[in-house]
This record gives structure tokens, C-alpha cells and sequence, in this order.
């Protein structure tokens, strides 16, 4: 064989090898929440996720990120983005203040966000590349740790750039952001014994057929906080179910088996927040029988006639439809609660999507919840934003 056909054969395999390579930067895994901090590497091709360096120069020689073209041409947004602050660091690692960027209703393919900020008279850019493997992400949760800020940038504003893209639809996203002192950060958490030393980002499933562990936050002193969440009411069907490695327990339901009235607690399991952490339990949700009005008629075959309509309505019809045609108001459910963290938000909003999809009107007290629905904005999901 020539050698030439040997050497081209030899440096195809090379770059196929060192393609391979590159999408095997970072793999994101699990069933509703995928983690796509750089620093938990996965070398198992079973990805849902794909984490891309836009570039192997340092945060102030970045010019490959500096020159990147960012822009939008979609009023349809492809997901949402949020912001927590969050303090980084153990009694054996220096300490700073790090943030955690949470993608949510994704609809988006691939993502660049870009992070610009000044240091020491020079600017600094950081980007990252998320390449979604499938289109498995609709309705779930990607997480990204900026933790690269280190103690340099405290007190610096700092801009970031996401753009979202699926196909010719880009939607772009700014945010403004002050770093704050991690000192400055704990002592604000410190404020509400319910937040003490947490990282203040979490999401609570109550709704699903899965068992789920819930993880809400991490605590210096103690290490992670292990939970349960518990269902009270008139369910018999419940279960539970128990994790032999961290010997939490929790109550796992599917959606059929919940009868009203029913109301939802979360508690430390085996009192690992040390006297720090408190319960927190949502009201009762609960709604009467509906009622009937019907017009009764002294003829008998009207009366037969009317029971064979309404048994044709309550077969053929779409519920929604039943509850409108044949009297019967549909429930209305008020939920009023006060969500100081995103786990209180998440539990409030997977009732209201539990309660719709059981023919229910739901109200949401809107003085003392967050809209879930409220398009990004830097003022209501950066805590410390300075403007846009």
C-alpha cells in the first residue's frame, strides 16, 4: 500500500479522534435537573448536554469571546434565565462569592452566554458553549456554576450576554450584576433563620410519579440538607420510600392517587440543620363538592330525555367543556403564600399546574408570590442588579 494513502488514512483517524474529543468536553446527566458546571466531568458518552470552551485563552486575552457576535431576532422567547448569588468555598478552599445560572422552559438547541467585567484597568471576558444532545429539555432545568470569579472582581459590575438559539431563532437576554463581597452575602442570608448559610438554589418536584430525593441547599457547617416532603390529606395511596445512602425518607404520590383536601410540608430529616433550618408547609388546598342545577321537571320523559343528554355530555364532551354546558361551576382554588426561595416557588407553582390540570381554577396571591410566568428581567432575578 502506498504511503501516502497510509499517512492520509493514519490523520483522518486523528481528526475524528480529536473531534471526539471535543464533544466530549462535558456531559450533563440526571432525570429533571442537569448539571453543567465544567468542573463535574462525565466521561461517559450518555450526554444530554454538551459544555464547549469558546476559547483556551486567559479571561483577559479572550479574543475568540471579545469578537463574538451576540444578537436576537426573535420576539418568541426560547427559555428563561436565572441568576442566584451564592457563597463559595470550604474550610479548605478560599472563599468568594460564585453564582448559579439556572436555564429554564427551554426551548432553545444551543446557548452562549458571555460574561464581561473590569479588572485592574484591563477587561475581562469569560464565554461558554451549551449544545443540547436530542431535544429532551422542554419543561427541565440546566444549572451552571459561575464559580471562576474568585476574590479579584468583589464590588465589580459584571454584564452578561445569553443567546439562545434553535435554528434561524435567536432570542438574546442582558443582565447587570454587582458582585458582592461573600461576607456581605451571608450576613443577608443570616437575616431569615430559613436561609442560613444556604446556597439559595433549589427545586422541589411534588408532582411527579418518580421518587425524588429533595436537596435544598448546602450548609457550611453541616454539609448538604437533606429533606422530605410529605403530603397530608385523604390520599390512602401514598407511600413511602427511602434512600439508603443518605437515609432520608420522603413521600412519593402520583398525580391520580391525591384527593383534596391536602396540604404539603417540608422538614429537615433527622434534624440535620442543627436547630438552623425550620419547616415549611404550604396551606390547605381544598375546595367543597360542586353543585349541581339542574331544572327539575314534573314531566317524566323530559326528565329521561334530559338524563340521556346529560349522559351523552359527561361521555363524549372534553371536561372542561362538561363543567360549562351542564352547570357544574368548576372549583376555584385560592392559594396564598409568601415564597421566600425558589423552592417555595416551585412548590407553589407545580400545585397550581397539579390543581389546573384537575379542572381547576387556580389564583395565585400575587402580593405575596412572585409571578411565575414574568419574563426575565434584570431587577426582579438578579437580587443584587444594579440596572440592565
Amino acid at each position: 500500500m502506498d504511503f501516502k494513502v497510509v499517512w492520509k488514512i493514519v490523520l483522518i483517524f486523528f481528526h475524528y479522534f480529536l473531534l471526539a474529543r471535543s464533544h466530549s468536553d462535558k456531559y450533563c446527566q440526571g432525570l429533571t435537573e442537569y448539571d453543567c458546571t465544567e468542573e463535574l466531568f462525565d466521561t461517559e458518552n450518555k450526554g444530554i448536554c454538551i459544555l464547549k470552551k469558546v476559547n483556551e485563552s486567559g479571561a483577559t486575552d479572550n479574543r475568540d469571546c471579545k469578537t463574538l457576535s451576540l444578537r436576537g431576532n426573535s420576539n418568541d422567547a426560547l427559555g428563561t434565565i436565572k441568576l442566584k448569588p451564592y457563597h463559595h468555598g470550604t474550610q479548605e478552599t478560599s472563599h468568594f462569592t460564585a453564582y448559579n445560572l439556572t436555564f429554564s422552559n427551554i426551548k432553545w438547541t444551543s446557548a452562549v452566554l458571555r460574561y464581561t467585567w473590569e479588572e485592574k484597568g484591563k477587561e475581562g471576558k469569560f464565554c461558554r458553549k451549551f449544545e443540547i444532545v436530542g431535544d429532551v429539555l422542554p419543561g427541565k432545568k440546566l444549572f451552571y456554576d459561575c464559580n471562576f470569579f474568585g476574590g479579584n472582581v468583589q464590588n465589580t459590575v459584571v454584564k452578561l450576554e445569553v443567546m439562545m438559539e434553535r435554528g434561524k431563532q435567536r432570542s438574546l437576554k442582558k443582565l447587570t450584576f454587582k458582585v458582592q463581597p461573600y461576607e456581605s452575602l451571608e450576613q443577608e442570608m443570616r437575616r431569615d433563620a430559613d436561609t442560613a448559610s444556604w446556597q439559595v438554589f433549589a427545586y422541589v418536584d411534588i408532582s411527579s410519579e418518580k421518587t425524588k430525593i429533595v436537596n435544598i441547599g448546602y450548609n457550611n457547617k453541616f454539609g448538604p440538607l437533606q429533606f422530605k416532603v410529605t403530603a397530608n390529606g385523604s390520599s390512602d395511596n401514598i407511600v413511602k420510600m427511602s434512600d439508603n445512602v443518605t437515609g432520608s425518607t420522603l413521600v412519593a404520590f402520583q398525580s391520580s392517587d391525591l384527593y383534596l383536601p391536602v396540604n404539603f410540608i417540608i422538614q429537615p430529616v433527622n434534624g440535620k440543620c442543627k436547630g438552623e433550618c425550620q419547616s415549611v408547609t404550604t396551606p390547605i388546598i381544598d375546595n367543597e363538592p360542586p353543585s349541581y342545577s339542574f331544572v327539575i321537571f314534573s314531566i317524566i320523559p323530559f326528565l329521561l330525555v334530559l338524563a340521556l343528554l346529560a349522559f351523552l355530555v359527561l361521555v363524549f364532551l372534553p371536561t372542561k367543556r362538561k363543567y360549562q354546558l351542564i352547570g357544574i361551576p368548576r372549583p376555584t382554588v385560592l392559594i396564598m403564600y409568601k415564597a421566600n426561595h425558589d423552592f417555595h416557588s416551585a412548590l407553589v407553582e407545580h400545585l397550581a399546574n397539579f390543581l389546573t390540570k384537575k379542572n381547576m381554577d387556580v389564583l395565585l396571591d400575587t402580593h405575596e408570590i412572585a409571578k411565575l410566568s414574568d419574563p426575565v428581567s434584570s431587577v426582579k432575578l438578579c437580587e443584587h442588579a444594579t440596572g440592565r
